[in-house]
């Protein structure tokens, strides 16, 4: 007699795998439970790379006293892929630093403190003028390995790709040759085609790589907010039967 299903994840990727018909059901996940922390994460990796705490995490362990010119947001561009709920959250913290915003979104329209809006299929303009890029677009087979040799190669040879959406939208053999020719310059990676990620992966032994276990969305409020997202659909189905944040099986997200 189950109607509607609801999620506790914001992703909903996985499903697809499992032997459900999910087109009887009415669907909703958990979106916005990630906002705050994975906004956060991004942008204590932008400051990890431009402040160059790696290097200096790696000069204590070596006892080493070595200085060296820091670089700053203001006038960074920081190119958004998947202008969604977390991206949209991003832009003004972002500009806040004195960072320029560009994004890609499936419906091209005005998005507050993003200084230029492009439709996904022109990803290259975005990926051309950033130096840092973002990955937060839903995994799908449309996104499945978007970030591959072609969107690397159009990458700045200093920027840095961060990537906190599913590993599969990245091509990771493909990311693994763009590091060792130096083509971009850098990555902080949080999810993985495969996690954990193998020990036997040359993404561990690169210095210009923060490799963390899938946690930039975890927070102790996590469930909380999960819940509270439930809760507005339970209100909204009751009153105007329909759900506030809806999974489209078409879309696959």
């Amino acid at each position: 007699n189950v109607e509607w299903v609801h999620f506790l994840s914001a992703g909903v990727d996985r499903l697809w795998d499992m032997d459900v018909a999910w087109s009887k059901y009415r669907l909703s996940k958990s979106v916005g439970v990630h906002a705050a922390t994975i906004t956060e994460y991004v942008l204590g990796a932008i400051l990890y790379t431009l402040k160059g705490f790696g290097t200096f995490a790696r000069q204590q362990h070596h006892h080493t006293w070595k200085r060296f010119w820091l670089d700053e947001c203001a006038g960074k561009t920081l190119g958004i892929i998947g202008l969604g709920t977390i991206g949209t959250r991003l832009a003004p913290l972002a500009k806040s630093l004195g960072m320029r915003v560009v994004g890609t979104v499936t419906t091209p329209r005005e998005i507050p403190d993003v200084d230029e809006v492009h439709a996904s299929a022109d990803l290259d303009s975005v990926l051309r003028q950033s130096d840092f890029v973002v990955v937060l677009v839903p995994l799908t087979p449309d996104t499945h390995g978007l970030i591959g040799r072609q969107a690397l190669r159009q990458m700045k040879e200093t920027a840095w790709l961060i990537n906190v959406a599913r590993g599969g939208v990245i091509r990771e053999d493909e990311l693994v040759a763009a590091l060792r020719e130096g083509s971009i310059g850098g990555a902080v990676l949080d999810v993985f085609e495969e996690e954990p990620l193998s020990e036997a992966s040359p993404l561990w032994d690169f210095e210009n790589v923060l490799i963390t276990p899938h946690v930039a969305g975890t927070t102790q409020h996590y469930l909380s907010r999960a819940l509270r997202v439930f809760a507005e659909n339970h209100v909204s189905v009751q009153k105007q039967d329909a759900l506030v944040t809806p999974v489209s099986v078409e879309k696959g997200y």
